[in-house]
Protein backbone atom coordinates (compact mmCIF):
# COMPACT_ATOMS: atom_id res chain seq x y z
CA UNK A 1 0.00 0.00 0.00
CA UNK A 2 2.60 2.41 0.79
CA UNK A 3 5.06 1.39 -2.63
CA UNK A 4 1.72 2.33 -4.30
CA UNK A 5 1.20 5.89 -2.73
CA UNK A 6 4.81 6.43 -3.52
CA UNK A 7 4.25 5.87 -7.28
CA UNK A 8 1.10 7.30 -7.57
CA UNK A 9 3.02 10.64 -5.74
CA UNK A 10 6.05 10.47 -8.29
CA UNK A 11 3.60 9.38 -11.36
CA UNK A 12 1.24 12.74 -10.70
CA UNK A 13 5.06 15.19 -9.86
CA UNK A 14 6.05 13.76 -13.30
CA UNK A 15 2.94 14.93 -14.84
CA UNK A 16 2.64 18.26 -13.09
CA UNK A 17 6.53 19.49 -13.99
CA UNK A 18 5.80 18.31 -17.72
CA UNK A 19 2.49 19.89 -18.00
CA UNK A 20 1.03 17.34 -19.55
CA UNK A 21 -2.30 15.11 -18.63
CA UNK A 22 -1.44 11.23 -18.65
CA UNK A 23 -2.99 9.50 -21.75
CA UNK A 24 -5.50 6.74 -21.37
CA UNK A 25 -3.19 3.24 -22.02
CA UNK A 26 -6.88 2.21 -23.71
CA UNK A 27 -7.13 5.38 -26.00
CA UNK A 28 -5.97 3.18 -29.45
CA UNK A 29 -8.62 0.61 -28.58
CA UNK A 30 -11.63 3.23 -29.09
CA UNK A 31 -11.38 4.04 -32.50
CA UNK A 32 -14.28 2.13 -33.91
CA UNK A 33 -17.75 3.33 -33.65
CA UNK A 34 -19.17 0.51 -32.48
CA UNK A 35 -17.78 -1.21 -29.24
CA UNK A 36 -18.23 -4.83 -28.08
CA UNK A 37 -20.71 -4.96 -25.12
CA UNK A 38 -20.17 -8.47 -23.91
CA UNK A 39 -18.00 -11.87 -24.58
CA UNK A 40 -20.80 -13.99 -24.94
CA UNK A 41 -20.82 -16.47 -27.68
CA UNK A 42 -23.23 -13.49 -29.17
CA UNK A 43 -22.18 -10.26 -28.69
CA UNK A 44 -24.29 -7.33 -28.25
CA UNK A 45 -22.48 -4.10 -29.52
CA UNK A 46 -23.82 -0.90 -28.68
CA UNK A 47 -23.60 1.69 -31.83
CA UNK A 48 -22.47 5.10 -29.25
CA UNK A 49 -22.37 6.91 -32.73
CA UNK A 50 -26.40 6.45 -32.92
CA UNK A 51 -27.20 6.94 -29.54
CA UNK A 52 -25.60 10.94 -29.92
CA UNK A 53 -26.60 11.76 -32.57
CA UNK A 54 -30.30 10.81 -31.30
CA UNK A 55 -28.93 13.14 -28.55
CA UNK A 56 -28.35 16.33 -30.55
CA UNK A 57 -31.23 15.80 -32.81
CA UNK A 58 -34.09 15.44 -30.56
CA UNK A 59 -32.29 18.33 -27.84
CA UNK A 60 -32.93 15.56 -24.82
CA UNK A 61 -31.60 17.33 -21.63
CA UNK A 62 -32.27 14.03 -19.70
CA UNK A 63 -31.14 10.30 -20.09
CA UNK A 64 -32.85 7.69 -18.16
CA UNK A 65 -31.88 3.92 -18.16
CA UNK A 66 -34.92 1.40 -17.24
CA UNK A 67 -34.35 -1.55 -15.19
CA UNK A 68 -37.68 -2.97 -15.39
CA UNK A 69 -41.21 -3.10 -17.02
CA UNK A 70 -42.78 -1.69 -13.59
CA UNK A 71 -41.06 1.45 -14.48
CA UNK A 72 -43.27 3.73 -16.34
CA UNK A 73 -42.35 5.19 -19.63
CA UNK A 74 -43.86 7.56 -22.05
CA UNK A 75 -42.48 6.45 -25.66
CA UNK A 76 -43.38 8.15 -28.87
CA UNK A 77 -41.23 5.69 -30.93
CA UNK A 78 -37.96 3.42 -30.91
CA UNK A 79 -34.78 2.91 -32.53
CA UNK A 80 -32.41 0.35 -31.87
CA UNK A 81 -29.02 1.14 -30.38
CA UNK A 82 -27.56 -2.21 -30.63
CA UNK A 83 -26.31 -4.65 -33.46
CA UNK A 84 -28.71 -7.57 -32.12
CA UNK A 85 -31.71 -4.68 -31.38
CA UNK A 86 -31.54 -5.91 -27.86
CA UNK A 87 -31.45 -2.66 -27.05
CA UNK A 88 -33.34 0.70 -27.98
CA UNK A 89 -33.78 4.05 -27.28
CA UNK A 90 -37.51 5.19 -26.63
CA UNK A 91 -37.97 8.83 -27.88
CA UNK A 92 -40.28 9.97 -25.25
CA UNK A 93 -43.24 12.33 -25.59
CA UNK A 94 -45.58 14.65 -24.06
CA UNK A 95 -44.39 15.79 -20.55
CA UNK A 96 -41.36 13.21 -21.33
CA UNK A 97 -39.95 14.80 -24.47
CA UNK A 98 -36.83 16.03 -22.83
CA UNK A 99 -36.15 12.30 -21.80
CA UNK A 100 -34.35 9.60 -23.85
CA UNK A 101 -34.74 6.39 -22.47
CA UNK A 102 -32.92 3.29 -22.91
CA UNK A 103 -33.98 -0.07 -22.52
CA UNK A 104 -33.66 -3.72 -22.70
CA UNK A 105 -35.74 -5.72 -25.49
CA UNK A 106 -36.28 -9.54 -25.71
CA UNK A 107 -36.13 -11.99 -28.29
CA UNK A 108 -39.80 -11.09 -29.72
CA UNK A 109 -39.27 -7.44 -30.10
CA UNK A 110 -40.84 -6.81 -27.09
CA UNK A 111 -39.93 -4.62 -24.14
CA UNK A 112 -37.79 -7.09 -21.37
CA UNK A 113 -38.42 -6.81 -18.14
CA UNK A 114 -34.54 -6.63 -17.00
CA UNK A 115 -31.56 -4.46 -16.65
CA UNK A 116 -29.91 -3.13 -19.83
CA UNK A 117 -26.52 -4.55 -20.32
CA UNK A 118 -23.73 -2.31 -20.56
CA UNK A 119 -20.88 -2.97 -22.42
CA UNK A 120 -17.67 -4.17 -21.14
CA UNK A 121 -15.98 -1.14 -22.56
CA UNK A 122 -18.20 2.10 -21.02
CA UNK A 123 -15.40 4.22 -21.79
CA UNK A 124 -16.52 7.68 -22.91
CA UNK A 125 -20.15 6.25 -23.57
CA UNK A 126 -21.73 9.25 -21.90
CA UNK A 127 -19.19 12.18 -22.99
CA UNK A 128 -20.42 14.30 -25.79
CA UNK A 129 -16.91 14.81 -26.64
CA UNK A 130 -15.46 11.04 -27.87
CA UNK A 131 -18.36 9.94 -30.14
CA UNK A 132 -19.29 12.93 -31.90
CA UNK A 133 -16.88 13.30 -34.53
CA UNK A 134 -19.30 13.29 -37.28
CA UNK A 135 -21.30 16.14 -35.75
CA UNK A 136 -20.50 19.28 -36.78
CA UNK A 137 -18.68 21.60 -34.49
CA UNK A 138 -21.47 23.93 -33.54
CA UNK A 139 -23.68 20.82 -32.79
CA UNK A 140 -20.40 19.34 -30.67
CA UNK A 141 -20.21 22.52 -28.12
CA UNK A 142 -23.98 22.99 -27.65
CA UNK A 143 -23.68 19.26 -26.58
CA UNK A 144 -21.74 19.90 -23.91
CA UNK A 145 -23.56 22.34 -22.01
CA UNK A 146 -27.01 19.69 -23.23
CA UNK A 147 -27.39 17.14 -20.62
CA UNK A 148 -28.20 17.97 -17.34
CA UNK A 149 -29.24 14.24 -16.04
CA UNK A 150 -28.01 11.03 -16.32
CA UNK A 151 -30.05 8.08 -14.18
CA UNK A 152 -28.18 4.89 -14.17
CA UNK A 153 -30.09 3.13 -12.27
CA UNK A 154 -31.64 0.22 -14.79
CA UNK A 155 -27.92 -0.14 -16.13
CA UNK A 156 -26.25 -3.48 -15.65
CA UNK A 157 -22.34 -2.78 -15.32
CA UNK A 158 -21.34 -6.65 -13.79
CA UNK A 159 -19.00 -7.19 -16.27
CA UNK A 160 -17.88 -3.78 -17.31
CA UNK A 161 -14.05 -3.46 -16.91
CA UNK A 162 -13.17 0.02 -18.41
CA UNK A 163 -14.98 3.64 -16.88
CA UNK A 164 -12.59 5.75 -18.63
CA UNK A 165 -14.26 9.04 -19.20
CA UNK A 166 -17.70 7.11 -18.92
CA UNK A 167 -19.52 10.76 -17.99
CA UNK A 168 -16.40 12.93 -19.31
CA UNK A 169 -17.29 16.04 -20.51
CA UNK A 170 -21.12 17.39 -19.16
CA UNK A 171 -20.35 20.81 -18.21
CA UNK A 172 -24.29 21.26 -17.36
CA UNK A 173 -25.02 17.49 -15.72
CA UNK A 174 -26.30 18.48 -12.11
CA UNK A 175 -28.04 15.18 -10.93
CA UNK A 176 -26.53 12.11 -11.66
CA UNK A 177 -27.67 8.83 -9.74
CA UNK A 178 -24.67 6.21 -10.16
CA UNK A 179 -25.49 4.54 -6.90
CA UNK A 180 -26.02 1.29 -7.86
CA UNK A 181 -22.79 0.81 -10.72
CA UNK A 182 -21.52 -2.65 -10.20
CA UNK A 183 -17.69 -1.95 -10.31
CA UNK A 184 -15.98 -5.45 -8.88
CA UNK A 185 -14.36 -5.73 -12.60
CA UNK A 186 -13.21 -2.15 -13.53
CA UNK A 187 -9.98 -1.39 -13.86
CA UNK A 188 -9.87 1.73 -14.96
CA UNK A 189 -11.55 5.04 -13.44
CA UNK A 190 -9.71 7.82 -15.41
CA UNK A 191 -11.25 10.86 -16.69
CA UNK A 192 -14.42 9.09 -15.40
CA UNK A 193 -16.05 12.43 -13.98
CA UNK A 194 -13.36 15.05 -15.79
CA UNK A 195 -14.84 18.66 -16.13
CA UNK A 196 -18.40 17.75 -14.90
CA UNK A 197 -17.94 21.10 -13.77
CA UNK A 198 -22.06 21.85 -12.51
CA UNK A 199 -22.14 18.39 -10.10
CA UNK A 200 -22.62 19.40 -6.55
CA UNK A 201 -23.25 15.89 -5.38
CA UNK A 202 -21.31 12.60 -6.39
CA UNK A 203 -21.92 9.91 -4.55
CA UNK A 204 -19.00 7.22 -5.46
CA UNK A 205 -19.46 5.51 -1.64
CA UNK A 206 -20.58 2.69 -3.01
CA UNK A 207 -17.85 1.66 -5.70
CA UNK A 208 -15.91 -1.32 -5.44
CA UNK A 209 -12.19 -0.58 -6.48
CA UNK A 210 -10.14 -3.60 -5.93
CA UNK A 211 -9.59 -4.44 -9.32
CA UNK A 212 -9.15 -0.96 -10.42
CA UNK A 213 -5.27 0.23 -11.56
CA UNK A 214 -5.84 4.20 -13.05
CA UNK A 215 -7.89 6.75 -11.42
CA UNK A 216 -6.01 9.50 -12.93
CA UNK A 217 -8.01 12.14 -13.26
CA UNK A 218 -11.20 10.90 -12.25
CA UNK A 219 -12.56 14.10 -10.23
CA UNK A 220 -10.53 16.05 -12.58
CA UNK A 221 -12.59 20.15 -12.78
CA UNK A 222 -15.20 18.69 -10.79
CA UNK A 223 -15.79 22.60 -9.21
CA UNK A 224 -18.90 22.14 -7.39
CA UNK A 225 -18.68 19.72 -4.83
CA UNK A 226 -18.09 19.94 -1.40
CA UNK A 227 -17.17 16.75 0.17
CA UNK A 228 -16.64 13.24 -1.78
CA UNK A 229 -16.76 10.11 -0.14
CA UNK A 230 -14.27 7.81 -0.62
CA UNK A 231 -13.46 6.03 2.62
CA UNK A 232 -14.15 3.10 1.06
CA UNK A 233 -12.04 3.09 -2.02
CA UNK A 234 -9.45 0.13 -2.20
CA UNK A 235 -6.27 1.68 -4.06
CA UNK A 236 -3.84 -1.27 -3.45
CA UNK A 237 -3.66 -1.74 -7.35
CA UNK A 238 -4.13 1.23 -8.15
CA UNK A 239 -0.45 3.16 -10.00
CA UNK A 240 -1.58 6.02 -11.25
CA UNK A 241 -3.33 8.46 -9.93
CA UNK A 242 -2.46 11.61 -11.30
CA UNK A 243 -4.72 14.91 -11.36
CA UNK A 244 -7.06 12.88 -9.22
CA UNK A 245 -8.67 15.68 -8.01
CA UNK A 246 -7.13 18.61 -9.59
CA UNK A 247 -9.30 21.65 -9.78
CA UNK A 248 -11.73 20.50 -7.27
CA UNK A 249 -11.56 23.75 -5.40
CA UNK A 250 -14.31 23.55 -2.66
CA UNK A 251 -13.15 19.92 -1.87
Amino acid sequence: MKKTKILAAVIAAFALLCGTAPVSPLEDMYENTVITASAAETETKWDFNKLWELIAEFSYTKIQIVGSKSETMDIKTNTSISNDDSIHAGLGNGDASDTLYIYAMDSDGKRADQKVKAPNSCSHLFDPVYYTSTLDKETRDKLQTQLQSIDCSGLDTSDVTHMSGMFAHNNALTSLNISGLKTDKVKYMDYMFVSDSALTELDVSGFNTENVEDMSQMFDNCTKPTSLDISNFNTQKVTDMSRMFYGCERL
